[in-house]
Order: C-alpha cells, then sequence, then structure tokens
C-alpha cells in the first residue's frame, strides 16, 4: 500500500514538471494531474474493442495520421508493427514497439471521449526506452506558423527507472476552423490570445483578440458607411474561419480602423485623394487589437487598431 502511494506521489511530481517545463497552457493542470494518477492506478486499459467509449481516433485511422513537434522538428508515424520516430529532419527512424498489446487487440487504450493512449518501448537491450503516448482531440498550434492542427500530443519519456521529460506537438490535418465553444475553451485563436468573448445563442457574438497582426491587402471606402476599410488578401489572412452555430465566418477579410486619422496621416495625401476617388490602394500594414462581431445569422463587421505601414 505504501509503495502505492510512493508511486502516485512520484507521478504527481513528474507530470506536474513537464507541465511546468513545457508550459502548455491549453490544458488544466491540476484536474489533469488528478486524472493521470486515477489513470494509473488501473492496472491495465481496456483498448479500443472493448472499451465503453468509442475513441475519437482509431488504431487504423492513426496509421494515416502523422504528428510533429517543434525544437528540433521532431516526427512520429505510426504503422502496424511499429511506431517510427525521427527525432530531427533527416534523421535515421528509430523503431518502437507497442507495449502489452496481445495478438489481435489495438495498442490504443481510450481513456476518454477525447483522450487515447499508445505506450511503446524501444526494441534494443540496455538503453531501453519507454514511452507513455497521450493524443487530445483538441486543437493544437506548432508555435512556429499560424498553422491549428486536430489533435495534440503529449509524449511523456523514460529511460529505465529514470524520467527523461516530455515532449509536445500536434497532428491531423491542419484545422480550417474553430468553434466559438473551442475559444471558450481554450481562450485562443491559434497562437493568439483572446481578450474577449461574447456570445448570445441565436443572437449576437464578439470575439477580441490581443496581439499584432501583420496583413497584405488593399485600402479602401465603404460606400455604405464612408468609412476606410482595408481588405485583405486571401493568401494573408490567418487562415482560419469561425463556426458559430451553424454559420462559418472567415477570421480575417476586411475590417474598419478605430483609428481611421492615424490611417488617414500615415497614407498621405496623395493616396487618400486615390481611394477616395473609388481607387484601391496596395499596402502592407501591421495593427493590434483585432476583433470581430455581429449577428450571428446577419450582420457582421470587424475592427483593429493601426500601428504603421510596413515595406512590402
Amino acid at each position: 500500500m505504501i509503495g502505492e502511494i510512493y508511486k502516485g506521489v512520484f507521478l504527481f511530481i513528474f507530470i506536474v514538471s513537464c507541465n511546468q517545463i513545457f508550459g502548455n497552457d491549453v490544458r488544466n493542470d491540476n484536474q489533469r494531474v488528478r486524472q493521470e494518477v486515477s489513470h494509473q492506478k488501473a492496472e491495465q486499459w481496456p483498448d479500443e474493442k472493448t472499451h465503453e467509449i468509442q475513441p475519437f481516433l482509431t488504431f487504423e485511422q492513426l496509421l494515416q495520421t502523422g504528428f510533429s513537434g517543434t525544437e528540433p522538428f521532431w516526427g512520429i508515424r505510426f504503422r502496424k508493427e511499429y511506431m517510427h520516430f525521427t527525432p530531427y529532419p533527416g534523421a535515421p527512424e528509430e523503431l518502437f514497439r507497442y507495449t502489452n498489446t496481445p495478438a489481435g487487440h489495438s495498442p490504443v487504450k481510450v481513456l476518454s471521449s477525447d483522450e487515447i493512449q499508445i505506450q511503446v518501448h524501444s526494441p534494443g537491450e540496455g538503453s531501453e526506452q519507454s514511452w507513455r503516448i497521450i493524443i487530445r482531440n483538441q486543437p493544437c498550434s506548432d508555435g512556429m506558423s499560424d498553422n491549428t492542427y486536430m489533435y495534440s500530443i503529449d509524449i511523456i519519456k523514460r529511460s529505465g527507472a529514470s524520467a527523461r521529460g516530455c515532449m509536445q506537438g500536434c497532428g491531423g490535418g491542419k484545422k480550417a476552423s474553430v468553434t466559438i465553444q473551442e475559444i471558450n475553451a481554450t481562450r485562443k485563436i491559434q497562437r493568439f490570445e483572446v481578450t474577449e468573448v461574447m456570445y448570445k445563442p441565436h443572437d449576437e457574438f464578439h470575439v477580441g483578440i490581443k496581439g499584432n497582426f501583420r496583413f497584405q491587402g488593399r485600402f479602401s471606402i465603404d460606400p455604405m458607411s464612408d468609412q476606410l476599410t482595408f481588405r485583405v488578401d486571401e493568401d494573408s489572412r490567418l487562415g482560419i474561419d469561425v463556426v458559430i452555430e451553424s454559420y462559418t465566418r472567415p477570421l480575417v477579410t476586411s475590417f474598419y480602423f478605430s483609428n481611421e486619422q492615424d490611417v488617414a496621416a500615415a497614407l498621405g495625401d496623395e493616396k487618400m485623394a486615390e481611394i477616395m476617388r473609388g481607387e484601391q490602394v496596395e499596402s502592407v500594414i501591421l495593427v493590434k487589437k483585432y476583433s470581430f462581431g455581429g449577428k450571428i445569422d446577419g450582420y457582421g463587421g470587424a475592427n483593429a487598431t493601426f500601428v504603421k505601414l510596413m515595406q512590402e
């Protein structure tokens, strides 16, 4: 009994240290640690074929899904016999066997409706490593770009009886949309922090985002409001849409300025005259405090605070 308590305490300290090192702010640390300790007490987790909760990813689907992380840009591929791990681009693949998987059973262990686990170990003797891999059905940013992926992956590594550390990454195809519920849960849209969320079902929504945004596009005058607006080029926008109930809205297409006079001063009289004549002026700009909102199934708009013009 005392030994089991020590094991639980050790696991608690180890997982907390991993969370502190890597700072994954999407997870609720206290709740996650309690879940980890609870799961560890089970002698053997049921796999996807016997668990009453169906996995969000089956092993067959995992065979078609790649995972990766940054610094030093490692990669993982699951295959039928082995897990293939590449520690950095161009490095030889390392093979890991699936652990405690009876013949005819899937290596996928179902932890919850949104979590699965796979355990692997290196086949070599003497320096054997064992990895515990948790894959979650939650949006994930790679931290190096504006891309959002479908799944997150956490890896707890051991060598013998010693803990060696953690790795975190993303997997699945690039996520093309995010729901208002996910925004509320994570307080993020990709790598940008959400500063405000207002959502009234069947009524209105508003989302504010903190951070700096560099956009390429065209200035023009909105004929309906006579306000200065900026239309973002498709390959310059944030590349993700927001799903609000059954309606999908691009995160950035065009927006107005909360400080229009500063924009006019930066553009100068000549370019402002062109815009007033109905011409579109191409530019690259830096803005902050981007926000958008409106009626869920009707009107909508976005605005931002102008910072400066940029060189292309």
